[in-house]
């Protein structure tokens, strides 16, 4: 699935692992937004396909939160998720939330910037500086609704550049 706006959830590698067939900047997209099922078990399909071997993350189930979720795959792998929470995509425009890991990769960020600037009508929430308070996920925020905002978010995060 290539349409983040068909899709669940939206994974943009940040690093490569060759064994688990990860490149840096590639985009996994896992569900359909029009299906009934919840966005946990689309994060349960992904850690099954790329993270099934790592022993915190298999004991992932239905009764964790995505963004709890997902804040551990950035925390973990430097991931950026994309989690596509659209209601009615004719009537409102795409509305998702962004989590960014603590340092974004560039490669990953330019990869984000494109994704965004090719889209259309769309209300973004992207969480930064993200934690875990008594297990409920705190962040900085910022709202973007114009392709301009992803200018902002590069003002207020750690790019990292790919060591040579």
């Amino acid at each position: 699935m290539d349409n983040i706006a068909e899709s669940k959830i939206s994974i943009i590698y940040s690093d490569d692992d060759l064994d688990r067939d990860i490149k840096i900047g590639d985009i996994a997209s896992y569900g359909k937004i029009d299906s009934e099922d919840m966005h946990i078990l689309s994060l349960m399909e992904f850690i099954k396909d790329k993270y099934s071997d790592i022993d915190v993350l298999s004991k992932v189930n239905m009764n964790y939160q995505p963004e709890v979720v997902a804040y551990l795959l950035t925390k973990m792998f430097g991931h950026i998720i994309f989690l596509n929470i659209t209601s009615n995509l004719k009537k409102y425009g795409l509305n998702a939330i962004i989590l960014l890991p603590e340092n974004v990769n560039e490669s990953a960020f330019n990869k984000l910037k494109d994704l965004v600037n090719s889209l259309d009508n769309f209300s973004l929430t992207v969480y930064y500086n993200l934690f875990l308070d008594d297990g409920i996920l705190n962040a900085s925020s910022l709202m973007i609704n114009d392709a301009s905002g992803i200018d902002e978010i590069k003002n207020v995060i750690n790019i990292k550049k790919k060591a040579l």
